[in-house]
């Protein structure tokens, strides 16, 4: 289902933004 890997592909791009934040802030 497109859908669904999209909302995937989401999830993926907000993990890898906490982490640059997390990387950031440290």
């Amino acid at each position: 289902d497109m859908k669904k890997k999209i909302l995937i592909i989401d999830d993926d791009i907000d993990l890898v933004e906490a982490m640059r934040i997390t990387l950031e802030s440290a």
